[in-house]
Formats: C-alpha cells, structure tokens, sequence
C-alpha cells in the first residue's frame, strides 16, 4: 500500500516514484497505471487500536495471530518514530505507516496509479474487522469508475490464508473457492 500511496501522492522529502509503462496495457489511458493489486490480510491499523475492530478479541482464538502479538509487532514498527507534535515531517507521513491516522480523503488519488484491487480477510483473522472497514472506506473515498475494489472473505481463514495452501502444496483444483477466485484474479491481469 505504502508504494502506491507514495506514487498516487510522493513524500515531498523521497525521490517520487513514476508507475512503468505497462506492456499488458490494452489502453493508452491505463498505460501508466497497475493492473492490480493483492492485499492479502493486509495490517492497516499497526497499533491494533480501533474500538469498531471486535474481531481483535473475538478471533484472537481462532487466528495465528492474535490481538496481543499485533499489537507488539505494531509497538516495533512504530518504534523509534519521534513525536508527530513536534515534528511537523513526522506527522506528514505517519498516514503511511498506519492507516488508522489518515485524513479523509489521503486515498482519494489512488485511481492514478492502479485500476483495481482485491482485498482479502479471513472469517476467522484477528484483522478482519479493520480488513473491512478500510475495503468501505477506499470504495466510498475513491472513484468506483477509475479504481474497483473488490474484498473476498473465507469464512473460515485465518492471517494469510491463501498463502497458507500453497504453502502445504494443495493442487490448484482443490483449492478453497475464495482462493480459486484468487488466482483467477490475478490470471485476469497478467494474461494477454
């Protein structure tokens, strides 16, 4: 996310990132954007801190990840970041490291520099509530024309879940249907 953030809108203090040409492009209009992109049980809120979020407590079972393991890796991402109040640079790119501080509005240019992304959450993922409530947000704060977002849900899945197939070598037939979809997805996007 953070990379296509900083192509939609550059940290004026970083080099700026400019999407290549893309030669699967069919469109001189879609020639500079991505195709796509996969967020696979993406961490969004890195302090695990949203009240909305109940599935931090009521996954924290049934995920290998549970609320207090995020909430540790969240304290070491964030470590060592001086204080946003007295760092007015700090406070510009914090929106970037976590989407929980984010203004309405920063993912409004998205659709500059990708046509369409598919979120997934597992059913059963300590992050699915947090998954959720960004995939409505980015679809009500983007344009739907220029920018489709498309969220899947296995009810059952954990963190990373799809991964975690073909990890243990599932052959592609007997995949679970989420991530049939999955890979069905991305050969859309990368099949001329």
């Amino acid at each position: 996310m953070q990379i296509l953030l900083h192509a939609a809108n550059p940290i004026p203090t970083l080099p700026s990132l400019a999407v290549p040409l893309s030669p699967l492009s069919l469109s001189p209009h879609k020639g500079r954007k991505f195709l796509g992109a996969f967020m696979m049980s993406p961490y969004f809120d890195v302090l695990a801190r949203n009240p909305a979020c109940k599935s931090y407590v009521t996954n924290g079972n049934s995920d290998i990840l549970p609320l207090h393991t995020l909430q540790n890796f969240g304290k070491g991402n964030m470590a060592g970041i001086p204080d946003p109040a007295s760092n007015p640079d700090v406070a510009q790119v914090l929106p970037y490291l976590d989407a929980y501080l984010a203004p309405e509005g920063f993912y409004a240019d998205l659709p500059k520099v990708v046509s369409s992304m598919m979120i997934y959450a597992g059913g059963a993922e300590s992050l699915r509530d947090d998954i959720l409530l960004f995939g409505e947000m980015l679809k009500k704060t983007t344009d739907r024309k220029e920018l489709e977002v498309r969220m899947v849900v296995d009810e059952f899945g954990v963190h990373l879940d799809p991964m975690l197939d073909f990890f243990v070598g599932i052959p592609e037939d007997e995949l679970v249907p989420v991530t049939k979809e999955i890979v069905n997805w991305f050969r859309e996007r990368v099949t001329v």
